[in-house]
């Protein structure tokens, strides 16, 4: 009996699975560079959902960008108006909003849910693992802001 009910959840878990990834699909980035350092490091993997259009980009999502010159980056939302985002990478290395110019909302294609990290003796305690919400990012900004 059991066993019998393990396997119709299970059935019903893998048909349920395979419905959300129609509606919102997801995608695995492995990062290369460190334009988002310490947030995400050279070699981590972020976890990104489609944007919808009933998607409210706003400052401290992270997001995935088709730009015209730098081809898929990943960056900060800067700052937000009604056609287009500012976006900025975390670290003073990274290329400024200025240089990358105002990006239109349309060429934002996936915001970051979680982050997979290679580098945990930057963020010690928090483990290899975290979700990301724009609300743990934006705490995250004000305490490495602390921290200068």
């Amino acid at each position: 009996m059991l066993i019998g009910e393990f396997v119709h959840i299970l059935r019903a878990s893998k048909l349920f699975i395979q419905f959300f990834k129609k509606i919102i699909p997801l995608k695995l980035f492995k990062i290369r560079g460190s334009s988002m350092f310490p947030l995400i490091c050279d070699g981590d993997y972020v976890l990104f959902r489609s944007v919808t259009r009933f998607d409210k980009l706003e400052y401290g999502d992270v997001v995935q960008i088709k730009h015209c010159d730098f081809g898929n980056i990943v960056k900060l939302i800067d700052s937000v108006d009604r056609v287009s985002v500012g976006v900025k990478g975390i670290s003073t290395l990274s290329i400024d909003t200025y240089s990358l110019g105002y990006i239109p909302k349309s060429d934002i294609h996936y915001v970051a849910i979680a982050i997979f990290s290679n580098s945990q003796r930057y963020l010690p305690g928090i483990g290899s693992f975290r979700i990301f919400t724009r609300f743990s990012v934006q705490a995250f900004l004000e305490h490495t802001r602390c921290l200068d």
